[in-house]
């Protein structure tokens, strides 16, 4: 009957993604009305990559942020640093992608992206070396070797000495490693 959102609407209720992307293909308007709940259909089937990015392409960037920064906050909550590291690097990413001019030309919003992706990236960095020490701690097997360890204990002891690490890291266990490895190594 000509009521294509009718149709659309009809189409996600019954989960039939498929037709309500081919039908989205020839009415663009519709974008909203696809995107947004094929997104959250996503999200609640544990697919957070995916509804990450069909908030992206539904044209809902802030949303797409939000589930990486939820993401982030569960991976260093659950000691899953090798995650958290991944979903900093792409937080930090998306920071510097949302800079939209020349360095000799930025703006106070340009530079506050700058400031975030630069938080963000040494966090990345961070949860990245440390997810290295957490499984030398807490796994039964060795499975990096005594030099890594001792380099990434000295590297994350150095980036922590005089600020407050972030949440989840062990200062405790970047000195048991590096003191552990020292005495292996000389």
């Amino acid at each position: 009957m000509d009521d294509t959102k009718a149709l659309i609407t009809l189409y996600v209720e019954d989960n039939k993604w498929d037709d309500a992307f081919l039908l989205l293909h020839a009415h663009p308007e519709c974008k909203a009305d696809v995107y947004l709940p094929y997104a959250k259909h996503l999200a609640l089937s544990d697919r957070f990559d995916e509804a990450r990015l069909a908030y992206l392409q539904g044209g809902y960037p802030d949303l797409a942020t939000k589930i990486l920064e939820q993401l982030t906050h569960n991976g260093v909550m659950e000691n899953r640093f090798g995650d958290a590291s991944h979903y900093f690097f792409q937080l930090s990413m998306e920071a510097l992608k949302a800079i939209s001019t020349p360095p000799h030309a930025m703006s106070i919003e340009d530079r506050n992206l700058l400031q975030r992706f630069s938080e963000l990236y040494d966090k990345a960095e961070i949860y990245y070396a440390y997810s290295l020490i957490h499984s030398a701690v807490s796994t039964p097997f060795k499975t990096t070797h005594a030099s890594t360890l001792f380099n990434v204990s000295r590297f994350l002891l150095m980036r922590t000495l005089n600020r407050e690490p972030p949440p989840g890291i062990s200062i405790a266990n970047i000195v048991y490693i590096l003191a552990k490895y020292s005495m292996e190594l000389r």
